[in-house]
């Protein structure tokens, strides 16, 4: 986070607020990796159903890529992969950085305007950055979109403010040093910002400020929209007068609607969701592999004990489909930020309430059991990604 030489600014309360932001979203995604998941969310539950209540609100702890569901696109694994390589550059870069000032504070050797400091001036913002935007694609969320394009402006302004104050302190080797380099990029990138001449009047500079970062938030919240809706695109889904099916595996449209079509077809299946579910209620099908657990749904490893203890229940570790005819459909009641048709379910989709597990063979063409949910999920009605 040091970029320079400064005592003041080590202490700077702007700077340790800077920080908090990306080690909360640091810890989300580290627990959700891990069997501390519930734990996590239960500390957030809280704020998270509080957001999920609101129409509008809701809309910023939606997921954005896809969080368990594959995709028939090339784009959206390339940004998360491309993500985690940010976070792994972003960590690199930081911790040279972080190695240059403290053995020049602890040598005393003064300002550092060699290595890395050679060609930016800010390189600990500068792969705080890069490690934020990674994580913005790894773990998509609205909010945290928001929060990173918030901590670029606060990183901004401290980083202008200790420049100034090295302007005063280093007069004769800060100027020099000050023209070669870039503010976060290598001034050969051309993204240095710092030759970007912001009014010199207070009232004026703030304004400017202000007005560019509602329009990069405008931006931000719309490149997000349209990307969530890009994600949903590229799911296998079906339709049908009051549910909408999305399989969880990237399978043809056709193997959907005959998983669906078995599924609505058999007697016992239709009596039960008639029991479970009032006229007019949305329904959501995940449709995924007989031996596939995904903790985010509801679903818990008991699902499993009997058929196959040996089936691998992790949701981000399943492993691969070797029986792509034995199908699961989990359905569930659909809570949405807003009533409206089938085919749009999933994109207003703000809560699953698991109500029935139904397990079905495509080469026989017939349901081979029905099971019913637990009472509560190990997320229990904490929202947690839908998709």
């Amino acid at each position: 986070m040091k970029t320079t030489m400064t005592e003041s600014t080590k202490k700077n309360k702007f700077l340790n607020l800077a920080w908090f932001p990306y080690i909360l979203i640091l810890f989300e995604m580290l627990y959700m990796a891990t069997p501390f998941a519930a734990f996590f969310y239960s500390v957030y539950e809280i704020p998270l159903k509080f957001l999920n209540e609101n129409a509008l609100t809701a809309r910023l702890i939606q997921t954005i890529l896809p969080h368990f569901i594959e995709t028939d696109s090339t784009i959206i694994p390339f940004l998360i992969n491309a993500g985690w390589i940010m976070m792994a550059i972003g960590s690199i870069v930081f911790i040279v950085g972080f190695i240059q000032i403290y053995y020049s504070k602890f040598t005393k050797k003064g300002a550092v305007t060699g290595g890395i400091y050679n060609f930016i001036r800010h390189p600990q913002y500068a792969a705080w950055i890069l490690f934020g935007f990674g994580m913005s694609l790894v773990w998509s969320r609205l909010i945290v979109w928001i929060m990173f394009v918030s901590m670029i402006f606060i990183y901004y302004l401290l980083a202008r403010a200790e420049e100034k104050e090295c302007m005063m302190k280093y007069k004769d080797t800060y100027p020099p040093y000050f023209n070669k380099t870039g503010m976060f990029f290598p001034k050969i990138l051309h993204l240095g910002i710092s030759n970007f001449h912001f009014p010199k009047n207070k009232f004026l500079y703030g304004s400017t400020i202000l007005f560019i970062y509602a329009s990069v938030i405008s931006i931000t919240i719309l490149s997000a929209i349209g990307l969530r809706n890009y994600s949903i695109s590229k799911m296998s889904t079906s339709c049908g007068s009051d549910y909408l099916a999305v399989s969880v595996t990237n399978i043809s449209q056709r193997v959907t609607d005959k998983t669906i079509d078995i599924m609505l077809g058999d007697r016992k299946v239709q009596e039960e969701i008639s029991t479970l579910f009032k006229k007019g209620d949305s329904k959501i099908f995940y449709v995924m592999p007989q031996t596939w657990i995904f903790p985010e749904l509801g679903m818990t490893n008991e699902l499993n004990e009997h058929n196959n203890p040996q089936a691998r229940t992790s949701s981000h570790g399943n492993l691969e489909d070797t029986a792509p005819t034995k199908k699961r459909v989990l359905i569930s009641l659909a809570k949405l930020i807003k009533d409206t048709e089938p085919s749009k379910i999933l994109n207003y989709l703000k809560q699953q309430i698991p109500m029935l597990y139904v397990d079905i063979d495509l080469e026989k063409g017939e349901v081979v059991g029905i099971s019913k949910p637990p009472h509560e999920g190990i997320y229990s009605d904490i929202p947690v990604p839908m998709f």
